[in-house]
């Protein structure tokens, strides 16, 4: 396979690319095959919890116009044990499926951003953003690989790949 760049790639044809990413390697190197298989077969299933506002975070930060079209947010005071509560989420889910916050969480996001945007080295950096989410593809001794760059920017010549993470907690473990 001669290696390969690929823009514009969803991230569930990502995830059924052929190749081994890192993070199985990790897996493998730190657990077992079977724990990485099991990892494989969870792939493509819905975010849950944690994983949705670092998906969400990602999104604000790195795809500002892509956040709003793809996430919604409920309303204040949502209850989906109500009759309200439920009607509001399912009109939210006919535009932005699954992928909804709550206010709280959508708080959390917004001081994440303008954290970040506050601080002059990062704000440069996530405006200097050219391409978002590049597949890349290639064989490493005979091993079909791949990766996904979170973003690419550009700043006085010189090309920055992005891998943005996102953790409850910065303790050490």
């Amino acid at each position: 396979m001669k290696p390969r760049i690929i823009k514009d790639l969803s991230e569930n044809d990502y995830n059924k690319m052929e190749g081994v990413r890192s993070s199985i390697i990790s897996i493998i190197d730190r657990q077992t095959l079977a724990h990485a298989k099991a990892k494989l077969d969870d792939w493509t299933q819905s975010d849950k919890g944690a994983l949705v506002i670092g998906a969400a975070c990602h999104d604000i930060l790195l795809r500002p116009v892509v956040f709003a079209q793809k996430w919604g947010v409920l309303p204040d005071g949502y209850d989906g044990r109500t009759k309200d509560g439920k009607a509001s989420k399912e009109l939210l889910q006919k535009t932005y499926g699954y992928n909804l916050l709550k206010q709280d969480e959508m708080l959390q996001l917004t001081q994440i951003q303008r954290g970040l945007l506050a601080h002059p080295s990062i704000k440069k950096i996530l405006e200097s953003i050219t391409d978002t989410e590049v597949s890349l593809q290639w064989h490493e001794h005979g091993l079909p690989c791949k990766a996904r760059i979170d973003a690419i920017a550009e700043i006085n010549g010189a090309t920055l790949l992005i891998d943005l993470k996102t953790s409850r907690s910065a303790d050490q473990r």
